[in-house]
């Protein structure tokens, strides 16, 4: 079963709509759209202005590091490197289309 997000701006405070936000969301679409063919970035499958409807993925590292920390779960050195290495393929296929991103997170 494929599952997907619907992703809006926020209209009640954190984002204002302005003209360069929604250009801003515009781009960020035609990044999707350009790798689309990466399995490190989720798809998008529709965009219109001020809403983007993308596959769902199922974890982010935040959420994941919670879990495993209200745990106590230590992760192995191989699974740190398989993170790692989707997420060096995930930048990696950003800069395949001349896209830099400039917020990553720890």
């Amino acid at each position: 079963v494929n599952k997907f997000v619907y992703k809006n701006l926020d209209f009640n405070g954190r984002h204002d709509v302005t003209p360069k936000r929604i250009d801003q969301e515009r781009k960020d679409a035609v990044v999707l759209e350009r790798t689309t063919s990466s399995k490190f970035i989720p798809s998008i499958h529709a965009y219109c202005s001020t809403v983007v409807i993308m596959e769902h993925a199922p974890r982010d590292m935040e959420s994941y590091n919670e879990k495993r920390l209200a745990r106590n779960i230590t992760i192995s050195p191989l699974d740190r490197l398989k993170i790692g290495i989707h997420i060096a393929s995930g930048v990696a296929d950003l800069h395949s289309v001349d896209f830099i991103h400039n917020d990553l997170h720890e």
